[in-house]
């Protein structure tokens, strides 16, 4: 490969890596703005523990992939947000608390 062959290889690479960067502080912020429903006392012990396995697989160094590659920490996020939104949406007191007891669409 030629020179040039790298440098469009390593601009690609480090777009990637700082796309998948944003998208796991995306879904961090996410996931922490469910801190106050998670915290209540209506919510399962499974949602609980999911918010804090999910934020401790992100933030500790123990992957499953090397950590340029957030992949494994984004799904791991992903998974804990759809998992608690449907825990969420699934309790009419727990969707009350969270909508502030206004009515939503779904």
């Amino acid at each position: 490969m030629n020179s040039v062959d790298w440098s469009t290889l390593t601009v690609v690479a480090v777009i990637a890596v700082v796309a998948m960067v944003v998208v796991a502080g995306f879904f961090v912020l996410r996931l922490l703005a469910k801190f106050r429903v998670v915290h209540s006392d209506l919510m399962p012990l499974g949602g609980k523990l999911a918010f804090w396995a999910a934020l401790a697989y992100t933030l500790l160094p123990i992957d499953l992939l090397p950590d340029p590659l957030l992949l494994d920490d984004i799904g791991a996020l992903a998974m804990a947000l759809v998992y608690i939104n449907s825990l969420i949406n699934n309790d009419d007191e727990l969707l009350a608390e969270v909508t502030g007891g206004r009515q939503t669409d779904t």
